[in-house]
């Protein structure tokens, strides 16, 4: 096989771990999607392999394959079926087939590797090990892309105002740093290492923990408390049990639990205790590209820990208490310009200066500041304030403004937002550059808050890079008159983006679990991925809509919990109850119900969506027939698991956790792939024990 100039033994260990390589690549990619290409490059290597040195035995061994995994085979032929009886061809479950295909494809390629109990015992001590290897970088891109440090590159699949590839998809794209955390509790709780290791395995242990309580992912959370009330109830357990754990155990844990204590007390100094410049500082300090979506992640992130203990708790009034303050006109660090990643200028210098209070200092905006792009020409935004104002009252707001002679953009405005008006312009004269100018807005209030930004606009282009010159804004004004007539000063918010953050109390299903929709931001994907372009090359998606004809109705409005997941299943069975026919019952009816789901839940015809749970989604393609199959597959994986559950007992709490997951999310019985190679293992487990008993007994 690879590597001939090796012994037996050495090639052999290197082909497992580029088999375990292979798989690691292939089921962690929702965590970040460059693990494709190297999956493709040690996939390819291995199959050549095959063929080569096992040209021979292949037509037996597979034979012998199809006997072990006929029952996930009937499933994937299930799935071919449903989607070749449908009445077009669906890009995602194409994409699942593919995905089934390559797990199956797996197991084919290690049953020529792995055979015997030893060397399956070498390949899953070997998995568990990259685990920790894998939730560690991934675990260290998710803090950078938390935390806006990640650089903005072409060839990234690009999440607005993030530069992914972290996290791909935040509920699965967490799973590995799970894992990550079983993985070490394993081992401390297995293995009599040395106290240095235990107490580095330990605070690794911690550190995956409090990204996983960072991460948005709710179910993430639960698992997480789940195995913290584990290991607290142990301990416990063991105080009045001296022998139920040993004193390294004991000492192992006990660092694990001190180590995330320590991080919860820092958090909550930080969130309580710190200034808002301290923590602006901070993000500044640690490159942080873009402050506000910086600002609104933790925000939100934060309110969703804190909602498991306490329901009444509002978005908007935990992003206040973490970043704002009232704002000082004279200084852009504190209060409005702030929230920006900016440059500050002091002194201020030009004609008509003398218009600005001496001691102000200004913020600069130029080809360096973050911008983007609308319908091919490029902006960008200073977020001055947000002001709560009283309705039927006017409010005023003004800047000073200084545009350099070189500046080339084609307007400098200021706006005010929710006014009666909806929103009025005031523009920096651009027929005199290199002055000062004060720009001001008033208007009738139309709305208890009002915003103020300033925006840079350059027609024709999508970036900044050909933008010369600059603007340096200074000593913004706010106001509103009273009931005289006579104006007076507003306190400011710090809160940037009042369409992301209501007044009404926020709540969020502890199940659910998608992101609020401050979180829900859209994938864009720019072209740039030759594997996605190589597809769409082969398959072009139809957007023809075939509509459902039966009467259905769904509770459109969210439960206690403002989640629509209930409502994805009640359509679910009112599709199988209203919709179908006796025939279809049984045999399902193709996989159409995707356009009905898009159009139902994301009112687009072209675009699908489905019910979020595997059994709903597989009696709806396949009926009550490849339900059955389904509910077998799942019957012989809990029976292989209980039946090996002494030596392989973490990973079958691997199955449940990703079971857990599914659940709420997933749809064929291999989706996501991380989901159907928990499923598929226990069979090649099987195999390769029952390969050994045949042996033993022959000898």
């Amino acid at each position: 096989m690879f590597f001939p100039f090796l012994k037996d033994s050495s090639r052999l260990k290197i082909e497992i771990y580029l088999a375990d390589l292979m798989i690691l690549f292939f089921i962690f990619r929702q965590s970040n999607p460059l693990f494709k290409y190297p999956f493709v490059l040690v996939y390819f290597g291995l199959v050549v392999d095959l063929i080569i040195i096992n040209r021979k035995k292949i037509f037996k061994k597979a034979l012998n394959f199809i006997t072990e995994y006929y029952l996930i085979i009937i499933l994937l032929l299930i799935i071919c079926l449903s989607l070749f009886f449908s009445d077009k061809i669906f890009l995602s479950v194409f994409k699942d087939v593919i995905n089934g295909i390559l797990l199956l494809s797996f197991f084919l390629i290690l049953s020529f590797i792995v055979t015997s109990h030893e060397e399956l015992l070498f390949f899953l001590n070997t998995f568990l090990k990259l685990i920790v290897i894998f939730a560690i970088v991934i675990s260290i891109f998710g803090f950078l892309d938390l935390f806006g440090i990640l650089p903005y590159k072409d060839y990234f699949l690009v999440e607005k105002n993030s530069a992914l590839p972290f996290p791909y998809d935040n509920n699965f794209g967490l799973l590995p740093v799970l894992l990550g955390i079983m993985v070490i509790l394993y081992y401390i709780l297995k293995r009599d290492d040395l106290f240095i290791i235990n107490l580095i395995s330990s605070i690794l242990a911690g550190v995956f923990s409090f990204f996983v309580c960072l991460s948005g992912s709710k179910r993430g959370i639960i698992i997480l408390f789940l195995i913290i009330g584990v290991i607290l109830v142990n301990l416990i357990i063991s105080l009045f049990r001296e022998k139920f754990l040993t004193k390294r155990i004991k000492l192992n844990l006990g660092i694990y639990i001190l180590t995330l204590v320590f991080i919860v007390f820092c958090c909550h100094l930080f969130i309580t205790r710190v200034s808002f410049l301290s923590k602006n500082n901070f993000l500044k300090f640690i490159k942080t590209r873009d402050l506000i979506t910086t600002q609104e992640r933790l925000s939100n992130n934060i309110f969703k820990i804190n909602f498991l203990f306490c329901h009444n708790s509002q978005l908007k009034e935990i992003h206040e208490k973490l970043w704002s303050i009232k704002m000082e006109s004279k200084d852009p660090d504190v209060g409005w310009a702030g929230i920006n990643t900016h440059k500050t200028v002091f002194p201020l210098s030009g004609e008509n200066v003398e218009l600005v209070p001496r001691d102000a200092k200004g913020f600069m905006m130029d080809k360096s500041y973050k911008c983007d792009t609308w319908d091919g020409d490029a902006y960008a935004i200073a977020n001055l304030g947000r002001f709560d104002v009283k309705n039927t009252q006017k409010v005023e707001t003004s800047i000073f403004c200084y545009v350099s002679d070189d500046f080339n953009g084609d307007w400098a405005k200021l706006i005010l937002l929710y006014t009666k008006n909806g929103e009025i312009h005031g523009a920096y004269n651009l027929q005199k550059k290199g002055t000062w100018q004060k720009i001001s807005i008033t208007d009738d209030c139309s709305n208890s808050t009002a915003e103020a930004r300033f925006y840079l606009f350059k027609h024709g282009v999508t970036n900044f890079s050909s933008l010369s010159g600059y603007v340096i804004l200074a000593y913004p004004q706010f106001s509103q008159t009273d009931a005289k007539g006579n104006y007076k000063s507003l306190y400011i918010s710090t809160l940037c983006d009042s369409r992301n953050f209501q007044n009404n109390i926020v709540m969020s299903n502890l199940l659910n679990l998608t992101f609020l929709n401050l979180a829900k931001t859209k994938i864009i994907i720019d072209g740039v991925d030759p594997i996605i372009n190589w597809i769409k090359k082969l398959i072009a998606e139809d957007t023809t809509y075939y509509g459902y004809k039966a009467k259905i109705e769904i509770d459109s409005v969210p439960g206690p919990f403002n989640d629509d997941r209930l409502a994805h299943w009640e359509f679910a069975l009112q599709i199988f109850s209203k919709e179908f026919n006796w025939k279809q019952k049984l045999f399902g009816s193709g996989f159409n119900f995707l356009n009905w789901y898009g159009y139902i839940f994301k009112k687009d015809k072209t675009q699908d969506d489905y019910p979020h749970n595997p059994f709903l989604h597989i009696l709806l393609y396949s009926g009550i027939v490849g339900l059955f199959f389904y509910l077998w597959l799942l019957y012989k994986v809990f029976y292989y698991y209980k039946k090996y559950i002494n030596e392989y007992y973490l990973f079958f709490v691997f199955f449940l956790i990703t079971f857990f997951f599914t659940f709420f999310s997933g749809g064929n019985p291999f989706d996501p792939p991380l989901m159907g190679f928990f499923v598929m293992l226990p069979f090649f487990i099987h195999s390769v024990h029952k390969k050994d008993n045949t042996e033993s007994q022959e000898f």
